[in-house]
C-alpha cells in the first residue's frame, strides 16, 4: 500500500508541476524518473499527460536508452512530441508512426529482423526451417523458433487470468528484458519462474486461457508475410491475429492476442478466419490452451485513446501461441471452466445445428 501511495503521489506531483504551469516535461525529468527505478507504466502516463520539449533525436535516445529507458518509454515520448508539434500547427512525422520505422539511429527494429522483412525466402511453407527468414543462430532466429514451437501437453496447463496475470508477468517481463526489440538469445531462458495465480510459468510453459474474441479495433486476422513463416503470402501461410479478453465488452485494447500457426491448422476442423469470425459476432466464451510465449518485438498498446501506430492493440505482450485447444462454449449462460465436457470444437460449434445455445 505504501509503494502505491508513493507512486500516486509522484503522478500527482509531476502532472501538477509540468503543463499546466509552463513547465515542459524534459528528456532530464525522464532520466530523474529511470533513476529513481518508477515503474515503466507511471513514466508512460506521466509523459502522456504532460507538455513536453523533448529532444527526440537519435543521439538523445540513445543516451536515454543507456540509463534504462525502455522501448515502450521512448515511443511514448517520440509520439507525445509529435502531437504536440501537431496541435501546435508545426509539421513533423505522423503521430502514429512507430518509432522502429521512423529513427534509424534507435530503430527498435534489429538488423536480422529488418534483413528478414519484406522478402520471401521459401518456395512453401514445408520448405520453410524454423529460423525463418532470420540468420541461423541469430537472436531474431531465436525469437522465431519459439513461435513455432509447440508445449509439453502431457502436463496440466497452468490457468491464467486477463487481465490481471498478464498484467503482472508484462511487468515482469520489461523488468527483466524489455521490449519493442530483438533480445539475446540466452536472455529468454531469463523468461522463467513468474508467479501467477495459477502458478509458477514462464516461455513455453503450457498454460489455459478462457475469453471472448475482441472486435474492435481489430477483429481475427492473418499476418503477412512474416519472418517466421519465410515470408509467404495467404492466410494459408501465416499465423492467425486473435484478439482475447477477459469480458464479452472488452476491447483489444484490454486483452492479450493468441494465436494459430499454419503448420498444424489443417488439422483442427474451422480453424481459420471466416469460423473465428462468426464465433466473435456470437460472443460465445472461448477455452484456448497452448505455449506462453512473450512477443518482445512489439511494445505494449494499451491506451485506446492514444494508440501507438504499427503496434497491435492489447494490455500485455505475452501470447498464447501456438494454440493446442480451441474450444467454444455453446451456452449463453456459460460453461464449467473445470471440465471439457460443456465445450465444443471451434468447427463443430460452427457446423453443427444441434448444439443446444441456450
Amino acid at each position: 500500500m505504501r509503494c502505491v501511495l508513493a507512486v500516486s503521489l509522484l503522478f500527482t506531483l509531476f502532472t501538477g508541476q509540468i503543463g499546466s504551469t509552463g513547465q515542459p516535461l524534459t528528456n532530464e525529468d525522464v532520466g530523474k524518473l529511470l533513476q529513481e527505478h518508477i515503474d515503466a507504466a507511471v513514466i508512460v502516463k506521466i509523459i502522456k499527460s504532460s507538455t513536453n520539449s523533448f529532444d527526440t533525436s537519435p543521439e538523445a535516445l540513445l543516451k536515454l536508452r543507456k540509463v534504462g529507458a525502455s522501448q515502450q518509454i521512448l515511443d511514448a515520448m517520440v509520439i507525445a512530441k509529435v502531437s504536440q508539434q501537431q496541435a501546435n500547427g508545426g509539421a513533423g512525422q505522423t503521430a502514429r508512426e512507430p518509432l522502429g520505422e521512423s529513427m534509424g539511429g534507435i530503430s527498435s527494429i534489429a538488423p536480422a529482423i529488418r534483413a528478414s522483412r519484406g522478402r520471401i525466402c521459401a518456395a512453401n511453407l514445408a520448405e520453410c526451417l524454423a529460423n525463418g527468414c532470420a540468420p541461423s543462430g541469430s537472436d531474431h532466429a531465436a525469437f522465431n523458433e519459439v513461435k513455432r514451437r509447440q508445449p509439453i501437453t502431457t502436463a496440466h496447463p497452468v490457468v491464467l487470468r486477463i487481465p490481471d496475470d498478464f498484467h503482472a508477468l508484462q511487468q515482469e517481463a520489461e523488468r527483466k528484458v524489455g521490449s519493442g526489440g530483438d533480445i539475446a538469445a540466452d536472455s529468454r531462458a531469463e523468461l522463467t519462474n513468474f508467479q501467477t495465480s495459477g502458478g509458477k510459468v514462464g516461455e513455453g510453459s503450457f498454460v489455459r486461457v478462457f475469453g471472448f474474441l475482441a472486435t474492435v479495433p481489430l477483429q481475427t486476422h492473418p499476418n503477412t508475410g512474416e519472418s517466421v513463416n519465410c515470408g509467404l503470402k495467404g492466410e494459408g501461410n501465416n499465423d492467425l491475429h486473435i484478439p482475447l479478453a477477459g469480458d464479452p465488452s472488452a476491447t483489444d485494447y484490454e486483452g492479450i492476442v493468441v494465436e494459430m500457426i499454419p503448420q498444424d491448422r489443417e488439422m483442427h476442423a474451422g480453424w481459420n478466419t471466416a469460423t473465428l469470425v462468426k464465433v466473435t459476432k456470437q460472443q460465445h466464451e472461448v477455452w484456448v490452451e497452448g505455449q506462453l510465449f512473450y512477443d518482445n518485438e512489439h511494445v505494449v498498446n494499451d491506451d485506446q485513446d492514444n494508440p501507438i501506430g504499427g503496434q497491435p492493440a492489447r494490455m500485455s505482450l505475452w501470447e498464447v501461441h501456438p494454440i493446442t485447444t480451441f474450444l467454444v462454449c455453446p451456452k449463453s449462460s456459460g460453461c464449467s471452466h473445470g471440465s471439457k465436457r460443456e465445450w465444443v470444437e471451434l468447427g463443430t460449434f460452427v457446423t453443427s445445428p444441434n448444439i443446444p445455445r441456450e
